[in-house]
């Protein structure tokens, strides 16, 4: 992944968490979509968690757009966990295909080269499933339904400056 795609990805998680004001553009089942002045999102909560770690947050699953950077369809999961560095993480949808994620920070990406592949098979997933394990042998399994992701993926496309326009 190169650097512009990572900081481009982490952008609108970062703005959330200070206080920026993304405009929620819509909802559809647990999915919601966001725009901001930089990134246009959707993000979703997992429906249940198997297993857990001391201190563990939020964790969440987010595709984002990033027209000024010429990125689209970045795929992000957050762990929860403020440090997944030497973690592993791998995402499975409808249990077929698993991608392996790239941990760093406090989440975990796509290799840019398979994003189209994985977003197109999100479109019509009933559910995904995202399974970590830390470098000490502690396993998290994050059930996300992905009712409303193609929705608000819509909303989210419709809504945003066209990447590279």
């Amino acid at each position: 992944m190169n650097i512009a795609k990572f900081c481009a990805t982490l952008l609108p998680l970062i703005l959330l968490s200070r206080g920026v004001i993304a405009q929620e553009v819509g909802e559809k089942g647990s999915w919601s979509a966001h725009v901001t002045a930089d990134a246009c999102f959707n993000t979703t909560a997992p429906s249940h968690s198997e297993g857990s770690l001391p201190g563990r947050g939020a964790p969440y699953f987010a595709v984002a757009d990033h027209p000024r950077e010429g990125l689209e369809d970045a795929v992000t999961v957050g762990s929860g966990y403020a440090d997944a560095d030497g973690s592993s993480a791998t995402l499975s949808v409808d249990g077929g295909k698993s991608f392996n994620l790239l941990p760093f920070g406090n989440a975990a990406f796509v290799e840019g080269s398979i994003e189209p592949e994985l977003v197109s098979k999100l479109l019509t997933a009933k559910h995904v499933t995202v399974t970590w394990t830390t470098p000490s042998g502690g396993k998290i399994v994050d059930h996300y339904r992905m009712a409303g992701f193609q929705a608000t993926r819509s909303l989210v496309k419709s809504g945003c400056p066209k990447v590279g326009g």
